[in-house]
């Protein structure tokens, strides 16, 4: 008695595209508000962990990938009121700035 023969797996076409983070080009006094906020409470000590973290990831060559993410999420953990996450392939409003890409 043997085993079946384990299943083909399908052909993998291109990978998915990845989220990307955009400030949508609009601004207004409550967004400010919020993001003036943010930063003085939360938004300084969350960055600087994200770069200490990110420096000590980069330490390795494994840890690279993750100490670049790092950098970027320092960078959206100071201003996030705003930010949309939107698929890469979605079309963007022609004044739409790109703010990370994961």
């Amino acid at each position: 008695m043997s085993l079946p023969p384990p299943p083909r797996s399908p052909s993998h076409g291109p990978p998915p595209p990845v989220p990307t983070v955009v400030a949508p080009g609009r601004t207004g006094p409550l967004r400010t508000i919020g993001n003036i906020l943010w930063l003085v409470l939360a938004g300084v000590w969350i960055a600087v962990a994200h770069v200490v973290a990110g420096i000590v990831q980069c330490i390795t060559i494994i840890g690279i990938p993750f100490g670049i993410a790092s950098f970027k999420l320092a960078g959206l953990a100071l201003v996030p009121f705003g930010n949309v996450v939107v698929k890469a392939s979605a079309p963007l409003a022609p004044n739409a700035r790109v703010y990370l890409a994961l």
